[in-house]
């Protein structure tokens, strides 16, 4: 982090072994991402522009390190809830019929050709996540980007999926 920007910044500096101990306990299994809300705290906290002094700024940063992590974990609850209807493929017993494998075959066909002309980047997102079975986080860490921005790139490529498969659904005979 660069030199604070602001008072309420240097003050979260200032603070920082207390405020990362209570966002360890406010986190509680999540840990590994404390110092990620940190830093979500020192963003927020530069963003604010305070119509005049703040009373009691101390608990002040507190609380906007404490709607952080409620915002995290919101973010968190709404990504694995997507995940859970856009992502999950069933697998068949191997036992099923050729003709099940065949129409597998061809939605994966058409997924693909859904998705074809998105960008490279939202393409080989996509792939890792749903096709090699990497994580988001893990994803995030060999591109060199936020989670947030992978995030973004599977958005894209769920959005023209369904954008085709409601295209699909409308031109089948009723």
């Amino acid at each position: 982090m660069n030199a604070p920007e602001n008072s309420l910044q240097a003050l979260l500096l200032q603070n920082k072994d207390a405020i990362l101990r209570f966002l360890r306990v406010r986190m509680r299994g999540e840990t590994h991402e404390v110092e990620d809300r940190f830093h979500d705290t020192w963003i927020k906290l530069g963003r604010i522009k305070p119509n005049g002094p703040i009373r009691d700024p101390i608990p002040y940063i507190y609380k906007v390190a404490d709607n952080v992590v409620l915002d995290a974990r919101k973010m968190r609850q709404r990504r694995e809830k997507r995940d859970e209807v856009y992502g999950e493929a069933k697998i068949e017993p191997q036992s099923e019929c050729a003709v099940s494998g065949i129409e597998a075959h061809v939605e994966l066909r058409e997924v693909e050709q859904a998705i074809e002309d998105l960008s490279e980047r939202t393409l080989l997102v996509f792939r890792r996540a749903r096709i090699e079975g990497y994580t988001q986080k893990e994803i995030a860490k060999q591109l060199g980007i936020s989670v947030s921005g992978v995030e973004k790139h599977l958005l894209k490529a769920y959005a023209r999926i369904a954008t085709f498969r409601a295209k699909q659904g409308e031109d089948l005979p009723s």
